[in-house]
């Protein structure tokens, strides 16, 4: 113990003796660890803690599929209570359906909420129980006993202040008297929910009448998430194939036609949450852990240059009777002392990291659970693990080299030499080509994910100018509004209100803003439209004002738009936009052609107009066909959505912002207890839309800068070291006539030298990288060759200006007093 306290006082005393090599290593290190500290934090929130589930693993998303819905949607209340019933793979299947409410009781005004319609039996199918109260019980589901809630913990504390008599109080929830029976658990959120808002309330979901009947075909109307807790033994591919029989006998007795290729789709719970952003945050880990060894490599090769000058002294040390033992043990202390403070340091900044992507966070970066990314025990630990193993990986060769001196040439009074070049220093030669490698690994990997964010960028979305388009969410209440015609007449004088506001130059309202999910489809009958056996048309269903497509900017390419002449009691008529006028309609000429919803009796609607092509469901979506209704004809239908979400376009420099204000103002107007959300421009909405994408943008970027640094930094070390240790052999050069310029582009070209190999084998890396961020690419290939060309002359240039400043040193020595120094 006396040995290594020694040890580490000689450590701490060397490294003062060194105050700029000491900083410069341990801010090495420090980056190093901390960029890693910071991913580790975020990987084990997002990817390694444990979903707030009993038994998580034992939980299955499931889903449907057919032609119309390639990927993934949902299932029907006949489909969820088939797989409940007869199903030997789970153990019990509970069902869900996001929607938003407007809470009225509690403190401050009212306010429009994410909610969920669930059945009675998800708690007990997740495993969780209420934190306070009791959770729903059967038969609360059916109408007359369904006006039960169940509050989330954030909003108890927010709207009642966390006050447990709340538990068998009435809360007034969208005009309507709900007991509150009891209160979710802290952080509490359904599986589709940990990337955006989770539901604040809980309100039984009412039963489908048609799931009583015989099994509808195609399933019935597909509106439903399910998620089933599996039954002992089970796991995801068993229950898949119990489903798949259960489906394969409904299709043979022709429920499903054969041209539907109707199948379930069973996903366990913990690849549905983090299935999209595991790839991303595995590319991270990656990139960051080359960060990791490209610090280490510099930090090696910074030792290998300060052992090189300490020659002298570890001559001395082992001429005086010092082991190889005792040096070795010695150096490594310093080394490890080394790490340590940067290991210190690289926590601080892992701190500063993870407050900044929580702000991320905080704006939706679509990465579930970042909030809740913090440095805990299990961070500690794996900095600790991190620290002790960079102080090894580049303090042990240099150690190991430096402990082993030439006691007769270090001891010459001249013992610092005067070789031919860098040919001697081929370890350190070697550690700055393999960080170059790497850094161009990173560097690539970073330009490949910026062109896909520009070409995500420039993708059409359908809207024009969403910089100038203001968009809240409003909800009419159903107290003030119980008929369905009264809500199109609020939402139609509020219209005319505020499009007279100075600054306002369009005013629409729409059920769902572009970008933001799907709209859900619609069968309809096509007038002289033949459909394929077993099929029939449909389309994504939408409901608008007049004013929308001017508010967003969306063409009308033939036709005319909705006015308001389109009332209950005029003829009805129906937009469609340019993707199902192609379908359905000879050249995509659908105006004045006739579509009908399947539900029998629903009139004809006359085709008006076709629109321009608009994206809801992400950038990277596909094209749906989408047909438009105006509000204003809906009530004669019975359907009309109280929630529609306002778009409000400013006028040409006017900031949209600026008028959200005075279209509150006239909201509170029209009805106090009419609560507005989501109040946000069209160009705030895309940017969510694209939050994951950004997201890893930021941290590539952020580490192949961090790799460019580093690797010029390594360059200069090298370059740097050899023109001092080589002064008096530059000096005889200049002495006996070299050219300043000979001697300036000697040093570059070692520079270029180390950059070019390191180039020659980091590309071939990045090529092998590229194929592993396929996923993560729009429109890119992954050996993009204008990104390889960037890369290769971005890394000349950063390899120009690091050997720029010693090939000057070198060019601009005086021979006389460079050949006296000696």
């Amino acid at each position: 113990m006396e040995r290594l306290w020694n040890d580490v006082r000689h450590a701490v005393r060397a490294l003062r003796q060194s105050p700029g090599f000491t900083l410069v290593a341990v801010l090495t290190v420090a980056l190093g660890v901390g960029a890693n500290a910071a991913m580790f934090t975020v990987a084990d929130a997002v990817l390694l803690k444990p979903l707030p589930y009993g038994d998580p693993g034992g939980l299955a998303m499931v889903w449907s599929r057919w032609v119309d819905f390639p990927d993934k949607t949902w299932v029907s209340a006949s489909e969820h209570r088939l797989y409940r019933e007869q199903s030997k793979s789970f153990e019990d299947l509970a069902a869900f359906a996001n929607s938003s409410l407007t809470i009225l009781s509690g403190e401050g005004e009212p306010e429009r909420v994410a909610a969920a319609f669930v059945t009675p039996n998800l708690l007990s199918v997740l495993g969780v129980p209420p934190a306070h109260g009791r959770g729903f019980r059967a038969g609360e589901e059916v109408a007359g006993n369904d006006r039960v809630i169940l509050l989330s913990d954030a909003l108890w504390h927010r709207r009642f202040g966390g006050d447990p008599k709340v538990v068998g109080s009435t809360v007034q929830v969208g005009g309507t008297p709900y007991e509150v029976v009891g209160i979710l658990p802290p952080g509490l959120r359904l599986p589709l929910q940990f990337a955006g808002d989770a539901a604040e309330l809980w309100v039984p979901l009412p039963p489908d009448p048609s799931a009583d009947g015989p099994f509808p075909r195609k399933g019935g109307n597909h509106g439903w998430y399910a998620v089933g807790r599996l039954a002992p033994g089970a796991t995801a591919a068993t229950a898949q194939a119990d489903l798949d029989t259960l489906i394969a006998a409904l299709a043979a007795e022709g429920v499903y036609p054969p041209a539907m290729q109707f199948a379930p789709v069973v996903v366990p719970v913990a690849e549905q949450v983090t299935g999209a952003v595991r790839p991303a945050l595995l590319v991270l880990l990656g990139a960051v852990g080359f960060v990791l060894l490209i610090a280490c490599v510099n930090v090696a090769s910074l030792l290998l240059a300060r052992g090189e000058a300490r020659e002298r002294e570890i001559a001395v040390r082992a001429a005086i009777g010092a082991s190889r033992r005792d040096l070795l043990r010695q150096l490594l202390a310093e080394n490890l002392l080394l790490a340590a403070l940067g290991g210190i340091a690289g926590l601080w900044l892992a701190g500063g990291a993870l407050d900044l992507l929580a702000h991320f966070s905080s704006e939706g970066a679509g990465v579930p659970r970042l909030a809740e990314a913090a440095v805990g025990g299990r961070a500690l630990l794996f900095t600790l693990a991190v620290t002790l193993l960079t102080g090894l990986l580049f303090g042990l060769a240099p150690a190991l080299r430096i402990s082993r001196p030439d006691l007769q040439g270090s001891l010459k009074e001249g013992g610092r030499g005067s070789g031919p070049g860098l040919g001697r220093q081929g370890l350190r030669r070697g550690l700055v080509i393999a960080e170059v490698a790497l850094a161009v690994v990173l560097v690539t990997g970073a330009g490949l994910v910026l062109q896909s964010v520009w070409r995500l960028l420039r993708v059409d979305a359908g809207i024009s100018g969403e910089e100038q388009v203001l968009t809240m969410r409003l909800t009419a209440p159903s107290d003030a509004y119980p008929e369905v015609g009264d809500v199109a007449e609020v939402y139609r004088g509020l219209l005319a209100r505020v499009r007279s506001l100075p600054g306002v130059e369009a005013a629409g309202a729409g059920r769902a803003l572009p970008l933001t999910g799907d709209l859900g489809d619609w069968g309809l009958d096509v007038e002289g439209f033949q459909p394929p056996a077993d099929d029939n048309p449909r389309g994504d269903w939408q409901i608008v004002t007049p004013g929308y497509f001017e508010a967003l900017g969306i063409p009308v390419r033939r036709g005319r738009a909705f006015t308001e002449r389109d009332r209950g009691e005029a003829p009805r008529v129906a937009l469609v936009n340019e993707t199902m006028a192609r379908a359905y309609w000879p050249n995509g000429d659908a105006v004045g052609g006739r579509l009908r919803t399947r539900s029998p009796g629903d009139p004809w609607m006359t085709v008006v107009g076709v629109v321009a092509d608009v994206r809801h469901s992400g950038l990277t979506g596909e094209l749906r066909k989408i047909w438009y209704r105006p509000q204003a004809q809906m009530p004669a239908d019975g359907l009309n959505p109280r929630a529609m979400s306002l778009a409000v376009r400013a006028r040409s420099g006017v900031d949209p912002l600026r008028l959200a204000a005075p279209v509150r103002d006239l909201v509170r107007a029209a009805n106090a207890a009419m609560p507005v959300a989501e109040v946000r421009t069209m160009a705030e909405i895309r940017g969510t839309a694209m939050a994951r994408e950004r997201f890893t943008l930021l941290l590539l970027i952020s580490f192949g800068a961090l790799a460019l640094l580093l690797a010029a930094i390594g360059i200069y070390g090298v370059l740097a070291y050899w023109v001092a240790r080589r002064t008096h052999e530059i000096g005889v050069r200049l002495a006996i006539g070299a050219r300043r310029r000979d001697v300036l582009g000697h040093v570059v070209g070692q520079a270029l030298t180390l950059t070019a190999a390191g180039l020659a084998i980091g590309l071939a890396g990045a090529v092998a990288l590229g194929r592993t961020l396929r996923s993560l690419l729009f429109d890119v290939a992954p050996a993009d060759p204008w990104t390889l060309a960037a890369v290769a002359v971005l890394l000349g240039g950063v390899a120009l200006l690091a050997g720029f400043l010693p090939a000057r040193r070198a060019a601009s020595l005086d021979p006389l007093s460079a050949l006296r120094a000696e």
